[in-house]
């Protein structure tokens, strides 16, 4: 079966597999699509957006009229996933649930959901087809809404030399005028003045793409006059890399424009430094958007709780950064609730992710987690686990069938020896004191372990991480099997010595 480079390729990918299976069927009237005519549609609706000037790789379709253009991103999303409709499921229904073929397909459906982005319409659907799942195994399902500020961006552009280059703004977004900002484009670094200017950061003058400080960058840009600031950031894939809010600016935006774009067009615009430009970032603010997180109990005595959780939302599809958690948490729920004991399981997912984590925090505030002392165990599924390696050959970048090294396992010093035992089919793995991680690479991880859980857990990325290229063949079924063995036998291990 080919692999995926892109989102229209996975309609594709399922049609090499499975061309005559209905993929799309509307229950009150007679339309029937099969697989190979749904990616021959996508590919008409590919080529269409490209002669309206949509460039491969484009982080989405924001360009006005902004609504006909999200109508279509929607309705591109559902011409690429379609194996989110059940009826045209190519995979098995009665596969273990910690099997490889039910996690990868509930990847898949993850990412099915759109882009997942705090209170978007993929975040709010994820929301609801968990609380689905949780009740279809048996579960006592419930949510907490929380209200926070949405920005839906309309329009986010550089332009110089007669060339629009698109990106994401940073969050929170200070936008522009409809007209934008005018300005020379002058490199931070060089020795032109920036009053009045529009700044550009590269990786030569910001620093490696993951360590970057935006904020850091934009009051420096401020401070010496600049109008807007652009950021380009040097993915190894090549691919826009969009970074998490930090914390004080989740609802707070910076002190000017900030648009962020990837390495790419960075030095396409270092050909234009000395040129006019304008910086445009649009959107609307929508105050009191609601997001949701989700719950599930499993109550049995009146002992002490085992948790689980695992992040809702994050950018893009982020099917390798989320999915996989999102997967496991499904399967041990399914499993938990199947299987007989005494143990009590709750298990959470909390949405806010790459707005510094504000669902996790909401759950804590309002109590809707038990107390430390009330807990025995808490697993995080936290990102990008059981993500494949890539190498590049011949100038192509093409998939393997093992994880890169370097992957970690955090894990309270209480648990260490069972967590150890369980993990010991992955010797790849490493096993490290959840106390070692420091505060701003841990995520909602690290945000429990500060609240005083006994936690454990994953933190990490891939190689398409938090880019639009972060799609389901990121990973694969061989490569979460053995996450959903270790961590079975791991909770096993937790249940029994308690």
């Amino acid at each position: 079966m080919p692999m995926a480079s892109c989102p229209a390729d996975l309609a594709k990918i399922v049609a090499h597999a499975v061309p005559e299976r209905i993929a799309i069927t509307i229950v009150f009237g007679k339309l029937r699509v099969t697989y190979a005519q749904l990616a021959e549609r996508a590919n008409q609706l590919a080529a269409r957006l490209q002669r309206h000037g949509v460039e491969a790789g484009d982080s989405g379709i924001i360009a006005a009229p902004h609504w006909r253009n999200r109508i279509l991103r929607y309705l591109l999303i559902l011409s690429t996933f379609p194996l989110l409709l059940i009826s045209g499921s190519a995979f098995s229904k009665e596969a273990p649930p910690l099997g490889g073929e039910a996690l990868y397909r509930d990847v898949v459906r993850y990412a099915a959901l759109g882009e997942h982005r705090t209170g978007g319409v993929g975040d709010l659907a994820t929301a609801e087809w968990l609380r689905r799942e949780l009740a279809a195994a048996g579960i006592d399902g419930s949510s907490q809404t929380f209200r926070f500020t949405r920005f839906s961006a309309r329009k986010s552009t550089i332009e110089v030399g007669g060339k629009a280059f698109s990106g994401l703004p940073f969050w929170f977004p200070h936008v522009t005028p409809s007209q934008g900002v005018p300005g020379v484009l002058v490199r931070m670094g060089a020795d032109a003045p920036l009053k009045g200017a529009i700044a550009l950061a590269d990786a030569a003058t910001a620093g490696v793409w993951h360590q970057v400080d935006v904020p850091a960058l934009a009051r420096r840009a401020a401070a010496a006059g600049a109008v807007g600031l652009v950021v380009a950031l040097d993915h190894p894939s090549g691919e826009h890399y969009q970074p998490n809010a930090v914390e004080g600016l989740e609802q707070t935006p910076l002190p000017i424009p900030v648009l962020v774009v990837s390495g790419g067009k960075g030095e396409r615009l270092r050909e234009s430094v000395g040129s006019d430009a304008v910086l445009t970032i649009t959107g609307e603010r929508i105050p009191d958007s609601p997001a949701a997180n989700v719950f599930g109990r499993i109550v049995r005595g009146g002992g002490k709780w085992i948790v689980v959780s695992t992040p809702l939302s994050g950018w893009f599809q982020a099917a390798g950064e989320r999915g996989p958690g999102i997967a496991l948490w499904l399967g041990l729920a399914r499993w938990a609730a199947a299987t007989p004991g005494d143990q009590n399981f709750l298990f959470v997912a909390t949405s806010g992710h790459e707005l510094h984590y504000l669902g996790a925090k909401e759950a804590i505030a309002e109590h809707k987690v038990p107390p430390p002392d009330e807990v025995a165990f808490w697993l995080h599924l936290g990102a990008s686990i059981g993500t494949r390696a890539w190498a590049t050959r011949d100038g192509q970048v093409v998939p393997l069938d093992h994880e890169p090294p370097g992957k970690f396992f955090f894990v309270h010093p209480a648990a260490m020896s069972v967590a150890r035992a369980a993990f010991a089919p992955l010797p790849e793995l490493g096993l490290q004191s959840v106390f070692a991680l420091p505060d701003s690479a841990g995520g909602e991880l690290a945000v429990f372990r500060n609240a005083g859980y006994p936690v454990a857990g994953f933190v990490g990325a891939h190689r398409f991480f938090h880019t639009p290229r972060d799609l389901p063949d990121v990973t694969a079924g061989d490569l979460l099997a053995p996450y959903g063995t270790a961590l079975r036998d791991l909770l096993i291990n937790i249940a029994g010595t308690r």
